[in-house]
């Protein structure tokens, strides 16, 4: 009869509040006393704050399996463990060496900033980490009225992350790459993550605004009286979205209504349309043929108020004349 040998073993069935912790113990022929002895620091001996509800081995010789669930523990953290016994032979507790286990938990995703924002759209990007538990779903919440007030449940775009996060311990980089969104529009966003264990958002409000496209208007092609003056209009580039911008007329040499047509209105840019290089988008003002014999006159085109986009050469003028 002696003192037990006491060795403790892996930990299984880790789960955010619960686990299973195993070892073995052999008595040397004495009945031995046995519990797990468990706490969020490391110890020595039975100083843990913390032990299982252990049991009692028989009188055998060889080392006896034994393992027990424990309960109450927090998520995400860190626990080191003993199994140690007692008997007969030895009332002062024999430990084996020290083991420990990290408890699972819901995902904790952090969102980063947005990245190559454009006129239509933008990259988000972020960090989730596991928490030991596959993570089944990894979505930016995104929208202009999308909001961390009501935990982004009301007025959100959903836009799935990849790649996907898996179980792991450490934090895994995720991103996603928007499009067709509107010009010129601020748009709220956060990231959230879902595993066993529920769903977590970033908590944090984090924003981005969309760039506008440039409005350009080019110098009319020389015409002659009575004919008409055509003035290109371009984006800098495309748009997801309709824009639209005021024009008038204005006098230079030639004046209206004697020489041309007094033009105003609003010129509606289809979304898609009217790129660089394109020539689909145009404002046309007549000139009028008065008979009389004139020089090269000219009047100009000024847009304003533009929606969706900004103005960049927003002046031009033609330049007509009076064929003799």
């Amino acid at each position: 009869i002696g003192a037990p040998t006491v060795t403790t073993g892996a930990s299984s069935s880790v789960a955010q509040t619960a686990a299973t912790l195993a070892g073995t113990v052999d008595p040397n022929g004495d009945p031995s006393a046995w519990k797990f002895y468990f706490g969020t620091s490391s110890s020595s001996g039975t100083s843990y704050p913390n032990s299982s509800t252990g049991g009692t081995t028989g009188s055998g010789t060889t080392a006896v399996p034994v393992s027990d669930s424990i309960a109450g523990l927090t998520g995400n953290t860190t626990y080191f463990y003993r199994l140690c016994a007692t008997n007969t032979a030895s009332p002062t507790p024999i430990c084996g060496n020290e083991q420990q286990f990290t408890t699972q938990d819901a995902p904790t995703p952090i969102a980063g900033a947005a990245s190559n924002v454009g006129i239509n759209g933008a990259k988000l990007s972020g960090t989730v980490n596991p928490n030991g538990a596959n993570v089944s779903s990894t979505v930016f919440r995104y929208g202009q009225n999308c909001s961390a007030q009501d935990g982004w449940m009301n007025n959100c775009t959903l836009a799935t992350a990849a790649p996907s996060p898996g179980g792991g311990r450490s934090p895994v980089s995720v991103s996603v790459t928007l499009s067709g969104l509107p010009s010129g529009t601020t748009f709220h966003y956060t990231l959230c993550a879902t595993n066993t264990y529920g769903t977590t958002c970033d908590v944090n409000d984090h924003t981005f605004m969309t760039t506008q496209p440039t409005i350009n208007i080019a110098d009319a092609p020389s015409v002659t009286e009575g004919q008409v003056a055509n003035f290109v209009v371009t984006l800098s580039e495309v748009s997801a979205q309709t824009i639209t911008v005021d024009y008038v007329t204005s006098n230079g040499s030639a004046v209206a209504p004697g020489d041309y047509t007094f033009t105003t209105g609003t010129l509606s840019i289809p979304a898609g349309s009217c790129g660089p290089g394109t020539t689909g988008c145009q404002i046309s003002v007549p000139t009028i043929d008065d008979s009389a014999f004139e020089g090269t006159e000219n009047f100009s085109v000024t847009l304003s108020n533009p929606a969706g986009a900004t103005i960049g050469d927003g002046r031009p003028g033609p330049m007509f004349k009076r064929l003799a």
